[in-house]
């Protein structure tokens, strides 16, 4: 047994889980274990993500199988369960007349949570400094920032997070990314994040679950697609398309590809020829500006996964 094995926390446990709606089966039994750190959920839509994310949180009953959350059965037990995790919707809506700690401090009345809290939680998600404007002059980042403090109140531990950079700019994307992996390290929290948007998930994912059509196809923790995943494509990006095609001429008997600024090549051919292009292109003073996968390490895990199946 490894030493990570031994020390791994189980927060979240399904086993063989099913629920249907009518006659839509969403859930096909689902098998699934979510522990301490950053877990990403993906699938196209309608895998179940929302579903199972529902199942979780006790506001839907399954129709069989076992599920456990800390323990605890969410549907019987769902108000111990809900003072333990918190929820982050796709796209939270606030009172725009009201102030960020206004808000909270209702909310805290409501579960019955110390005011404390919300000075706590917004000092967490960096809005102490805006707490006492109205909402309506939030921007989108902000306002996704107060439902994280909103989903913090209180003793959580584990919070889960439904397309948390939905509708946001670049930067805000960034930063919201950068405060939960913040959170992870400092507050000893775990997040379950569900997206599609698979780059981001590099990010700040330890470990991942692919769902497709009700099911979970596929669960691997990061590190180990990059052990043992060997990556189709990898992309040389240059300062300019001379550049390019002077490199290209150098890798053309290969299975490569040159579309502007851009060299595509096999991956397997790259690792053939890998030193002696890096080679030409130091020698003759050439930019590369990077070098990378064609696909993340989510990305191509995701899509090899996802291909067999719809191959199938």
């Amino acid at each position: 047994m490894l030493l990570f094995d031994i020390f791994y926390v189980i927060i979240v446990e399904l086993k063989n889980v099913v629920k249907r709606f009518g006659r839509v089966r969403a859930l096909n039994g689902v098998d699934l274990e979510v522990g301490k750190g950053i877990t990403g959920l993906i699938g196209p839509n309608g895998a179940g993500k929302t579903t199972t994310i529902g199942i979780i949180l006790g506001l839907i009953r399954r129709d069989s199988g076992y599920v456990s959350v800390y323990g605890l059965d969410p549907w019987s037990e769902g108000e111990r369960v809900r003072a333990r995790i918190g929820f982050l919707d796709e796209n939270p809506v606030f009172p725009s007349s009201m102030t960020g700690r206004r808000f909270l401090e209702y909310a805290a009345r409501i579960y019955g949570v110390g005011m404390s809290s919300v000075d706590r939680v917004l000092d967490m998600v960096g809005l102490r400094g805006s707490a006492d404007r109205p909402v309506s002059t939030y921007s989108a980042g902000m306002v996704q920032r107060l439902g994280l403090a909103h989903a913090l109140l209180g003793e959580k531990e584990f919070i889960i997070l439904d397309e948390p950079t939905a509708n946001l700019d670049p930067i805000a994307r960034i930063r919201v990314l950068e405060l939960v992996r913040r959170l992870r390290k400092e507050e000893d929290l775990s997040f379950l994040v569900s997206t599609h948007v698979l780059l981001e998930l590099e990010r700040v994912c330890e470990e991942v679950a692919v769902m497709y059509r009700g099911r979970v196809i596929g669960q691997v923790h990061v590190d180990d697609i990059y052990r043992n995943l060997e990556f189709g494509y990898y992309i040389l990006e240059f300062a300019g398309p001379l550049e390019a095609r002077e490199v290209y001429r150098v890798i053309e008997d290969s299975d490569a590809t040159i579309d502007g600024r851009i060299i595509q090549i096999r991956y397997g051919d790259w690792l053939r020829i890998r030193d002696d292009v890096l080679h030409y292109i130091l020698e003759n003073g050439i930019s590369l500006v990077s070098l990378r996968p064609k696909y993340t390490a989510i990305e191509e895990y995701y899509r090899r996964l996802v291909g067999e199946m719809i191959e199938v």
